[in-house]
């Protein structure tokens, strides 16, 4: 089966990966995304991130805003680099849910529907541990233990979280262009810089200045407000 979803329009991100974004440690990477399907079934996408070297992703889901713009962010904890990559795909379990709650509210019959959403449990199941699959396959049981009150759980809150904690991923969409994040200090999003020459901090007026004779300024400088000292090129006379 082909990918039904199309992701495009990332951001940020500088010639498709070419060279990296800049964050310092603290910042947020805000993602945004358009994202599409073939049809009207629902669909569910994430941002994966991970410290470049590692081999373990971390995962942040999309947000659905209207006209197809999706947004997602995650935070710079290290200074390291990063990189990043999104995912998308159609949920048929989420597609089962909002339409089963839709025809309930309009008294339709349930029972074709709940068996429906029986085999979707089960298959969803399947693409998780078994620590995982657990609730999924608590919920099966359930729902053929008592068809009586079938309906009534499916549209519990508790079933709610279950579907929302356990996305049906297949044949997903992956967008990755090798995404980097490069993170600085804190210094190269905001600096006081003063320039001075060195040759010309000497108290002595018979003699040039030298470096410890800078140094001398420091603390002056300091209480100015400045944070970081910028030296021209030094050139032997």
């Amino acid at each position: 089966m082909q990918n039904r979803t199309v992701i495009d329009h990332v951001q940020p991100q500088i010639n498709q990966g070419r060279f990296p974004i800049k964050r310092v440690v603290g910042e947020w990477v805000n993602i945004s995304a358009s994202i599409i399907g073939d049809g009207h079934d629902k669909i569910r996408a994430k941002i994966q991130y991970r410290q470049v070297g590692k081999k373990k992703w971390q995962e942040v889901e999309l947000t659905s805003h209207p006209n197809d713009i999706w947004t997602g962010r995650f935070q710079i904890t290290e200074q390291k680099h990063y990189q990043y990559r999104l995912l998308a795909w159609v949920d048929q379990l989420l597609s089962w849910y909002e339409g089963f709650k839709k025809k309930q509210a309009d008294g339709q019959d349930m029972s074709v529907e709940v068996q429906i959403g029986i085999n979707l449990l089960t298959a969803t199941a399947k693409t998780y541990s078994k620590t995982k699959a657990a609730p999924l396959q608590s919920a099966v049981k359930q729902l053929k233990a008592d068809e009586g009150r079938a309906t009534e759980f499916i549209l519990s809150e508790e079933f709610a979280k279950l579907v929302s904690k356990h996305p049906f991923v297949q044949h997903e969409t992956v967008y990755d262009h090798d995404l980097r994040v490069r993170v600085g200090r804190l210094k190269e999003r905001y600096s006081s810089w003063y320039e001075l020459f060195p040759r010309s901090t000497s108290p002595d007026i018979d003699r040039t200045g030298t470096f410890k004779d800078v140094e001398q300024l420091l603390p002056r400088i300091q209480q100015l407000g400045f944070d970081v000292l910028y030296l021209p090129p030094v050139h032997p006379i």
